[in-house]
């Protein structure tokens, strides 16, 4: 009804951190967060409430940035793919929820993605991976930077 009705006045809702961040002991603003939880356990517990905004008609859902093992390709877990760059959970997002809103990640200065990968390697791998929108947040120099790294 809170979608319905905030659409209804023409501003757009965002349902976040998809495929879900309340579970996790590790703040996502200085390392990465990992869930461990089973896929039947995520389905049943993370993913219903996505589902159920995606129902609702929800614009946009940010994409955090946090493994998911459970959800995610061996190959992009071993890499350290996180979820917000993720082919496998933007797939899952896409396919298997039938989302076609704006998928955006969260900030992309955030010291999960900061730490870890370089600024043209994290807008690669999320371009790649399907999103549709970033957020840099803090420095100028940053979102210019950001800016620069995008493909021609």
């Amino acid at each position: 009804a809170f979608i319905a009705a905030v659409q209804g006045e023409g501003v757009a809702t965002c349902a976040k951190h998809f495929p879900g961040h309340g579970d996790t002991v590790q703040d996502s603003h200085d390392v990465m967060p990992v869930i461990k939880h089973s896929r039947e356990r995520l389905l049943e517990r993370e993913v219903p409430p996505f589902r159920a905004a995606i129902a609702s008609g929800v614009a946009s859902v940010i994409v955090g940035h946090l493994m998911v093992p459970a959800l995610q390709d061996p190959g992009e877990v071993a890499q350290g793919i996180p979820a917000s760059m993720s082919r496998s959970i933007l797939r899952f997002l896409r396919k298997d929820l039938a989302f076609e809103g704006v998928v955006m990640i969260d900030d992309i200065e955030m010291g999960a993605i900061a730490k870890r990968f370089s600024l043209r390697e994290a807008v690669s791998a999320s371009l790649q991976g399907g999103v549709d929108l970033f957020l840099v947040c803090h420095k100028e120099e940053s979102q210019v930077s950001f800016f620069f790294s995008l493909p021609q």
